[in-house]
């Protein structure tokens, strides 16, 4: 309570097995009550299914990531997509 940190990052290990295993969902629950009660944001990493993404939401967890939106990729990458998809400004440029 006395670290100046206010988000709790669940790693991938518990929510790849979230459906596979009562240990693993327990564990998410826990940490997920944790963080709430701690008044902590909480990131779940490595969804990769529409059943995680859903059981996480059921415990409100606020921020996932993870294959299911979409792989990682260059910062390039990023602003390549960016600039051909026009959710910019014609004139905008990111680099």
């Amino acid at each position: 309570q006395n670290f100046p940190v206010n988000t709790l990052k669940i790693d991938r290990s518990f929510i790849s097995e979230i459906k596979n295993s009562n240990d693993d969902a327990c564990i998410v629950n826990a940490i997920v009550a944790m963080a709430k009660g701690l008044k902590m944001s909480i990131v779940a990493e490595g969804v990769e299914n529409n059943d995680q993404l859903s059981y996480l939401n059921s415990l409100g967890c606020d921020v996932v990531q993870g294959y299911l939106f979409g792989r990682a990729i260059s910062l390039n990458q990023l602003a390549q997509q960016l600039n051909s998809d026009q959710l910019l400004p014609k004139d905008a440029n990111i680099s």
